[in-house]
Parts: C-alpha cells; structure tokens; sequence
C-alpha cells in the first residue's frame, strides 16, 4: 500500500515539474530555438527551390502538377509567412533593446523587477522562443514524399495525328505520325534546346512544321511564342531579323544588323517562345540574327534542314529526326485523297494513276501538285487516258 502511495505521489510531482521545465526551457533555450528555427527554414527554402524550379519545368512543358505537390508548396508559402513575421519581431526587439541600452539594465536591474513581477522582456523572450520551437516542430513534420519531389506533375498527352488532310495537305500517314510525335516528346523535353527536321526537298519537312505550330496552338501553353522564318540558300540575315520581329510585334528601324541583334535578344528573353528556322542550308551563327541558345532556356529552335549534316552544324545533335518518302500505300492513298471521286469504278484511270504516282517518288509535294494539275487542266481525271497507250 505504501509504494502505491508512493508510485501516486511520484507521478503527482513528476508531472508538474517536467511542465515547468519545459516551460523554463523556452526562456533558457531562447537562442537556441530561435537558431534551429533559422536552419530548419533554410533547409525547407532549399527543398522548396528544387521542387518550385521542376513545378517551372514541367509548367513550360505544359504538364499539369499534382495535387500534392500543389499543396506542399502552399502550406511552405503559409508556414514561411509566419516564421518570417516572427523572426521580424525577435530582430525588432533586439533591435529596440539596443536603442534604449535595456540590454544591460537588464543584467543589472533584471532581479529587482522580476521580483514585482515586471519583466516584459522576459515575457517577449518566453512567447517568441516558444512560437519558435513550435513552428521548427512544423517545419519539421512539413515533408514531401520522395517520389514526388522527383515527380512533380502528370505529363500532357502528346496530341495524337488523325489520317484526314488539313488544310495544308497534312497527312497522319504512320511514317509522319511517329515522327511528328518524336518531334513533339523533344520539344516538351526541358533539356532540349535545338531540334533538327531533316529530310529531301519535297519530302514534307515544311508542312510537318506547320502542323506542328497548328498543335502547339491547340495546347497554348509550351510557348508564349511560336515564330517561323525561311531561311533558304541565299541567308539574309535582316530578312529572317525582320520575319521574327514582325511575329513578335516587334519593329526594327535600326540599320545595323548588330544593333537589330541585340534588340531582338533583348526581346527574345523575355519570353518562353519557339524559334522555328525552315529550310536551312548551311550553318547559322544565332547570333548574328539575335536568337540567344544556351542562355536562355525559354527559347528552343526547331529547323528543317535537306542536309543531316547542317542539322549536326548547328548542335542538334541526338534530337534529329528524319523524313523519309511516302511508301507505296501512302503515295496511292495521298494521290486519291488529292484527286477526289474521279477514278472511282474505272480500272484503266487507276491503272494510269498508278504509273504516274510511281514516278513521283514517294514526294507529298509531287504527288499533290500532280493530282492538282491533272484535275484543273480537263476537270476530270479522263483527261490522262491517252498516255496508257
């Protein structure tokens, strides 16, 4: 009965006291609290950078970012605004206690006043080491999965190409679709500044790009900017200068090609934008023209280039991707599409048809001008039976 007593008695003192002790060591440890409030945040801010920087990332990239990880950064935004206007007030009073040098009248006077129970400095110091420790507790707790810090968003579906022609004479033919989406998957790739689309004249590397800015439009939201110039074999320099000023709303008076440079770097960096530089013959110094690359991640270049070799001038690299003729299939499949309903149930028109598509070597561009030049010259396809015999 005795040590039951005791063991109640025991607990009864025990309790009171390690309340007391914690609440002392809030006035004991105030320095202390206030540092490792410091540190913790500083450790949080640092986690905060590399997750806010892959949020930036996979935003351009038009990824939409998780729920979790949405919350996560809202609850650091909240709890950072709360230990800011705490540590505000500890630098205030320090500050304050210096200005009225209470600092050693407190180590003097600091007995007698607590005696009558007068110690608003002591009272400060207790709230703000305590409102410390706790949200250091919190900061603590605050904790991103993992997996998530690695992966922070759900990526944006890759628009899928159709089989009907638009109305520029695209095709999703399977040897365009795969490209078209490998070229898509590179530009959404947040490491991939420069893009090559190579392949022969007329084999459609234009109009895949057109089509792809068609695409880019629908998502609205990879690019602020989506610009094209031609290059061609003879470079002009204030040609393609003014190409993508005039898309960007942007006027260039100046007659130096340097000084249009720079102005159009200048501009160029403010935005998320895609440069899009089509039929490229031979290398071109970016930055004769003003587009910056390499010190500016916003801004990618897509070019289209006859020469694979250009497309490695130019440090495309392992993101080039080529264009190759349209297969048999796609050639008849391309010339009907063209032509319309007009060899429909005759065998010898089909016949004729077959040879003249052969001859076009797999070429969209030769293709579709000779269905389009047949129909127009006797609106029927009945004009070309004569060249069966």
């Amino acid at each position: 009965m005795e040590e039951i007593g005791t063991s109640i008695a025991s607990q009864i003192v025990e309790k009171p006291v390690a309340l007391i002790g914690r609440q002392l060591s809030y006035l004991i440890c105030y320095n202390c609290n206030i540092e490792s409030l410091e540190d913790v945040l500083k450790k949080l801010e640092d986690k905060k950078n590399d997750v806010q920087r892959s949020v930036d990332a996979a935003k351009r990239n038009g990824a939409t970012i998780k729920d979790q990880v949405q919350s996560w950064l809202e609850d650091v935004s909240k709890i950072f605004h709360e230990a800011k206007e705490l540590l505000n007030k500890v630098k205030g009073k320090e500050l304050e206690n210096k200005v009225n040098g209470k600092e050693l009248e407190n180590k003097v006077n600091g007995q007698r006043r607590c005696l009558y129970g007068l110690c608003p400095s002591l009272k400060s110091r207790y709230s703000l080491s305590r409102k410390a420790k706790k949200i250091a507790e919190r900061v603590l707790d605050l904790k991103l999965d993992e997996e998530l810090s690695n992966n922070v968003a759900n990526p944006a579906p890759l628009q899928q190409l159709g089989s009907i022609i638009s109305s520029e004479g695209f095709k999703g033919f399977d040897s365009r679709k795969y490209v078209m989406n490998d070229v898509l998957s590179a530009l959404r790739n947040e490491k991939t500044r420069i893009i090559g689309i190579c392949g022969m004249g007329g084999v459609g590397k234009t109009t895949m790009v057109r089509e792809i800015i068609k695409r880019l439009d629908g998502t609205n939201k990879l690019f602020d900017d989506v610009v094209m110039s031609t290059v061609s074999a003879t470079v002009s320099i204030r040609k393609i200068q003014t190409e993508i000023a005039e898309s960007l709303d942007m006027k260039l008076v100046e007659e130096s090609e340097s000084i249009r440079a720079r102005r159009l770097h200048e501009r160029i960096k403010s935005k998320r934008i895609l440069i899009i530089l089509d039929d490229v013959w031979s290398e071109l110094k970016l930055q004769d023209v003003g587009i910056p690359f390499g010190d500016h991640e916003g801004c990618k270049i897509l070019l289209t280039s006859r020469n694979e070799e250009v497309c490695n001038v130019m440090g495309c690299k392992d993101d080039i991707f080529r264009v190759q003729a349209l297969n048999e299939e796609e050639s008849w499949e391309l010339f009907r599409a063209t032509v319309g309903e007009s060899m429909n149930n005759d065998p010898d028109l089909s016949d004729v048809a077959k040879l003249i598509v052969e001859e076009c070597k797999g070429l969209p561009i030769a293709i579709i001008t000779v269905g389009k030049a047949l129909l127009s010259s006797n609106n029927s396809m009945n004009g070309i039976l004569p060249c069966k015999n």
